[in-house]
This record gives structure tokens, C-alpha cells and sequence, in this order.
């Protein structure tokens, strides 16, 4: 269905002593940011509705993996020459950067980089994030925490059992979050 306006105007009332005020909102909501993780979690639900008791769905890069088999998968920020790699069973990882995504078109134009929620500014370059967590929503909407805030995500990561694997281009590999067990 096309984006008709009338469709996302809402209205929220105000209860006053006097009156009930009336504000009339325009809604955007940009849910990109979770939708690879939420179309993931989906797809291990209905291939585990089916009869699959192992199976792995990858997304671009959000993967969760059904069943006690570990599946290997290698994390790699592109400007670094060491990457990362894990083992990974019954749970999900979604991956971010902070570098611009180029166009097909001329190479230069394309998405920008990730935005600070509160502060609206670019998250830092040469950032790269990798969350692990139960559902593939909440690990790929924790990446985009993890680059704003970097190491200052541990706690809101440990309050959804979630770590990360951080890496920024003078510091290396960072660890934090909720402890990782051993595959």
C-alpha cells in the first residue's frame, strides 16, 4: 500500500482542568534498523515450526542459528588486518559500522554513517560492532547502541544477557557485555 498521509497522522489528547487539548502528529517510524534481525528470527521461527531442528539463517550478516551445532563465523571490520571469529549455537549476531556505505552508481554516493540518537552527530569512524544475543532483533538493534556509546553500552547490553565484540581502528578488539560461555 502506497504512504498516504492520512494513514499516519494520529492524534494524542492532553486531559486539562479546563479542557481536553488535541494534538494532531505526523508519525515516522524508520524501523531499518531492526528489520534484517526481526525478518531473521521469523524465518528460524517458521523453519522450527516445520520440523528443522538445526538450521541457520543469514541476512547480510544478522545470523542466528537454530539447534546445538555451532556454526563458525568470521567478524571482520574491512580496515583492519586482523578479524575476528566465533562459534556460535542456539543464539544470534548482528554486525554495524560506522563507515559509509557507497552507491551503486558513482562509488561515492550512498547511506552515511550511523547517527547518535541524542546527540544527532555521526558516530565516530572506524567503529565496528557485533552483538551476540538470544534473538536477532535485539543483537541487531544493540549494534547501533554499541558504536554510539561504545564500551558505555556494557550495562544496557548486560540487562539483555548480550556482549559485543567491538572494535575501533586505534584500539583494537574490545569485549564487554554479559560473560560468553565457551562453544
Amino acid at each position: 500500500m502506497p504512504y498516504q498521509r492520512r494513514h499516519a497522522a494520529r492524534s494524542l489528547a492532553f486531559p486539562t482542568r479546563l479542557a481536553a487539548t488535541r494534538l494532531v502528529l505526523l508519525l515516522r517510524i524508520d524501523l531499518g534498523g531492526i528489520a534484517k534481525g526481526y525478518a531473521v528470527d521469523r524465518a528460524i521461527e517458521v523453519l522450527c515450526l516445520h520440523g528443522s531442528s538445526s538450521c541457520v539463517v543469514n541476512a547480510g550478516g544478522d545470523i542466528r542459528v537454530a539447534g546445538d551445532e555451532p556454526e563458525r563465523i568470521t567478524l571482520g571490520a574491512h580496515w583492519t588486518e586482523r578479524c575476528a571469529a566465533l562459534e556460535l549455537s542456539n543464539g544470534s549476531v548482528a554486525s554495524s559500522s560506522s563507515e559509509r556505505l557507497r552507491g551503486p552508481a558513482d562509488g561515492e554516493q550512498g547511506r552515511g554513517a550511523h547517527v547518535h540518537g541524542a546527540r544527532r552527530s555521526p558516530v565516530a569512524a572506524g567503529r565496528f560492532a557485533c552483538v551476540l544475543a538470544e534473538c536477532c532483533i535485539v543483537a541487531d538493534a544493540l549494534t547501533k547502541i554499541v558504536l554510539a556509546e561504545g564500551r558505555d553500552s556494557s550495562e544496557i547490553l548486560k540487562s539483555f544477557g548480550a556482549a559485543a565484540h567491538f572494535h575501533e581502528a586505534f584500539a583494537g578488539w574490545l569485549h564487554f557485555g554479559a560473560e560468553m560461555e565457551a562453544a
